[in-house]
């Protein structure tokens, strides 16, 4: 019920309105009283609902960052279960707010390489692009989705297309950037 009535005050983007639904659903949790049985689903679609109906342009302090702490927490517990939507929707979701989660990252690019084959292009996509937007860099897991988008690359629509090349391209900048691929380059020319 929490996850649908966020849903419908996204759609309308009423997020002045959900403020107080919003802080009661936040305090319940912190509480343990609410979405202790939530499926990754209702996770999803809540962390969906939230960054949608804010624009995404909400700080990540109070009540919007408790619901991303616990959804991704909870996320990474609840991740073998979760279908391929709700992964993608969950880093979609991260992404537009600027919430970074290492052990969310990390399980959830695990999980979508598990299940690459099964995934919607759209998914992918949106994986690429939250990885690419939340700055983080990838091994095995991030090349399986780009080898499954190569396979693609007939059906996909041309907004797909650049959404994944810029988004590779940007993850390409962050690998390079990081200290272990600087100290891999130095070694490399020594």
């Amino acid at each position: 019920a929490i996850a649908n009535t966020l849903y419908a005050a996204a759609l309308r983007r009423d997020w002045q309105g959900a403020k107080p639904f919003i802080a009661a659903v936040s305090h319940a949790v912190q509480e343990g009283r609410a979405m202790g049985g939530a499926t990754p689903q209702d996770w999803s679609n809540t962390l969906w609902a939230l960054a949608t109906m804010t624009g995404g342009q909400c700080d990540q302090a109070g009540d919007i960052k408790v619901l991303f702490s616990s959804g991704a927490r909870a996320m990474v517990r609840l991740m073998p279960g979760a279908d391929t939507q709700a992964i993608a929707n969950t880093l979609w979701a991260c992404a537009k707010v600027n919430h970074y989660d290492e052990a969310l990252m990390s399980s959830a690019v695990a999980a979508l390489a598990g299940k690459a084959a099964e995934a919607a292009t759209q998914e992918l996509v949106h994986t690429l692009w939250a990885c690419s937007q939340l700055g983080w860099s990838w091994g095995a897991g991030g090349d399986t989705l780009i080898a499954q988008l190569a396979v693609r690359v007939q059906e996909a629509k041309p907004q797909e297309i650049s959404s994944a090349l810029l988004a590779c391209a940007e993850i390409d900048t962050v690998h390079r950037a990081s200290p272990a691929a600087a100290g891999a380059g130095s070694a490399a020319t020594q």
